[in-house]
């Protein structure tokens, strides 16, 4: 009994020194590399400055949402993703909903917000639609892509697309062949978990515009 303790407990301490001497070989940039494949804290994300807004899942259309919407905010205080904010309505004035992604994406999942709505600005869909609806359009920015800015390779956004409508294809830039995220519109929901996932800071290289109606694809 006496020998195999002692061998487990040497081949244990072999282990840990392996992991060990792993770890201050690792190169740094390698290192950064690794962090890179994390979403970084939301303090290190700022809101994309959006041309289109994203309505909430249900809300069928800009004019829809707009004319029915009160801004009581039940659906931003029920929304479990965090992803739902207050925004003044450049026609009513009122602080109506819109979605952002800083701080996580719109599950495609969960459709709680759309049960919560009292006036019918947000009307109740299953799971299943909304699986399938889009509520906005994803768009790459190479200039702010890390695999640009710091020389890594990424692709978390393809990784994490829960459509599966990001692949990562090659491409030539400044003499280097890289590989960035191709979209397809015709698959792409909307729901930001690309735009979440990004590692680029202060703005994520892909971001996802609204469409003025929601449609099912």
């Amino acid at each position: 009994m006496a020998d195999n303790h002692d061998n487990s407990s040497m081949s244990r301490r072999a282990f840990l020194s392996g992991l060990a001497i792993l770890s201050t070989a690792c190169p740094a940039q390698a290192q950064k590399q690794f962090r890179k494949y994390t979403a970084p804290p939301p303090q290190y994300k700022k809101p994309y400055p959006r041309q289109e807004y994203i309505t909430p899942p249900g809300s069928q259309s800009h004019s829809h949402f707009q004319r029915l919407c009160t801004g009581c905010h039940l659906c931003v205080s029920g929304c479990p993703n965090h992803v739902l904010t207050s925004h003044a309505s450049p026609l009513t004035n009122m602080a109506q909903p819109v979605l952002t992604y800083e701080r996580g994406f719109c599950k495609p999942g969960c459709t709680r917000c759309s049960h919560t709505c009292p006036t019918g600005a947000i009307l109740p869909i299953n799971r299943e639609e909304k699986s399938s609806l889009q509520i906005g359009q994803a768009v790459f920015n190479l200039q702010h892509c890390v695999t640009v800015k710091d020389g890594v390779h990424c692709g978390l956004c393809a990784r994490r697309c829960p459509a599966g409508a990001i692949t990562m294809v090659n491409t030539e830039y400044e003499g280097r062949n890289i590989k960035v995220p191709a979209i397809n519109a015709s698959r792409c929901i909307g729901c930001g978990a690309c735009e979440y996932y990004c590692p680029a800071t202060p703005l994520s290289a892909i971001h996802v515009e609204g469409v003025q109606v929601q449609r099912t694809i």
